[in-house]
């Protein structure tokens, strides 16, 4: 079994040297150090001690999209599989207020409701939100004057992420994306909610509030009703390809095979990003929802919209997690092990990148505790005052 893991380990850390974006300064005593964690492998080891010596090796680069996943990681990231309560929140001043409930949900079944305030789970204080979606037990929450006690537990769900609209306000729609998973962006079905739904809206707000990202392709299906025509929003490119020899530049096509993308991305120093035809055609008003877990091809999608006429960006500064990770499989540890390495880079057509820096929206925005604790979204109804302000 220690070879085993001695072989994993190898795989993870060569692939990595060979294949990360640029060489940092100490690439190659990382290397060695990272190769030399198997001999300190042992075959009365568990694989978890594996899995987290090798995401501590990892961190060390200090990159995002370079890390290792375990199976319930890997299916939630690809699948939206997870087991979960249903339960989504954010900290406001002191309080962790539900901000969502998930349909079908345990919590659902309980009677959680938006505007709850989570105050304990099996009698100690809530310090994250991972305790909201994965712990099991008693679930104390004040509404209003009232504790309200329920027993809640994670249980199995496949999480719909799929794009979806809705009305805030008179000629407002709001365009909730929170996920740019491939498989939620079917080509068909996106552009009729874009040509026939957008129609009903004079301006549209789009919420990429803790979208992590996804597939580019996707990402630039979103994008193309609001360009209406072909436009670049950037390129991705490989400093060290660069480096080393002439460039070769391709457009990023239509086609969300994961295949071809690796193809492209292999074989060209630079991939040209543009918006695509046929999926309709909105000129109205829009201003993009960000905060700080908006992260990679999310952050193109806001970072694309800010140069849109009649477009803005509020919220928070998003991760600055935007480089192209590609997706290698590791299941000589197991089924669904897999480990990412960060390859490219992200240019906007200016030439910045996003990388460590982020998206800054226009204005910040703060969550107000007494809206919160009403089921209101301080984000939201900034966005239609914003709206208001403009017409």
């Amino acid at each position: 079994m220690s070879s085993v893991y001695g072989d994993a380990i190898s795989m993870v850390c060569k692939t990595v040297s060979a294949r990360i974006f640029e060489k940092p300064d100490g690439l190659t005593k990382w290397s060695k150090e990272c190769l030399s964690l198997s001999d300190q492998v042992s075959a009365f080891r568990h694989k978890s001690h594996v899995v987290n010596l090798l995401a501590e090796k990892l961190d060390e680069l200090q990159m995002s999209h370079l890390g290792i996943y375990v199976p319930s990681e890997t299916r939630q990231l690809w699948t939206g599989e997870s087991r979960d309560t249903g339960l989504r929140g954010r900290f406001i001043e002191t309080q962790f207020v539900i901000s969502e409930v998930l349909k079908g949900s345990s919590a659902e079944q309980q009677g959680v409701k938006v505007g709850d305030s989570l105050a304990t789970i099996n009698g100690k204080s809530v310090i994250s939100q991972w305790q909201g979606q994965k712990a099991r037990g008693e679930f104390v929450f004040l509404r209003g004057d009232n504790l309200l006690t329920f027993q809640i537990e994670p249980e199995k769900m496949q999480i719909d992420e799929a794009p979806t609209l809705e009305s805030v306000d008179r000629g407002v729609g709001r365009l909730r994306i929170s996920s740019f998973r491939k498989e939620l962006w079917d080509k068909l079905a996106w552009s009729t909610l874009a040509k026939e739904g957008f129609a009903k809206y004079q301006s549209l707000i789009v919420d990429i509030r803790g979208n992590p990202g996804g597939s580019f392709v996707a990402m630039l299906r979103a994008l193309s009703p609001f360009f209406c025509e072909p436009q670049s929003i950037g390129h991705v490119i490989k400093p060290r390809d660069l480096a080393s020899h002439a460039s070769r530049v391709r457009r990023l096509p239509d086609d969300p095979s994961d295949a071809l993308q690796i193809e492209i991305f292999s074989e060209n120093s630079i991939v040209n990003l543009e918006t695509y035809e046929d999926y309709g055609c909105f000129r109205g008003r829009v201003v993009v929802l960000i905060d700080q877990e908006t992260a990679s091809v999310a952050e193109i999608f806001a970072e694309a919209i800010k140069h849109r006429k009649k477009s803005k960006v509020i919220g928070a500064v998003s991760s600055g997690d935007v480089l192209l990770g590609v997706w290698y499989d590791l299941s000589i540890l197991g089924r669904d092990h897999s480990f990412s390495v960060p390859e490219a880079l992200y240019q906007n057509p200016e030439g910045e990148t996003l990388e460590r820096v982020g998206v800054s929206p226009d204005f910040e925005v703060e969550y107000k505790l007494e809206e919160a604790l009403l089921g209101r979204d301080s984000f939201v109804l900034e966005a239609v005052s914003s709206l208001r302000g403009d017409n």
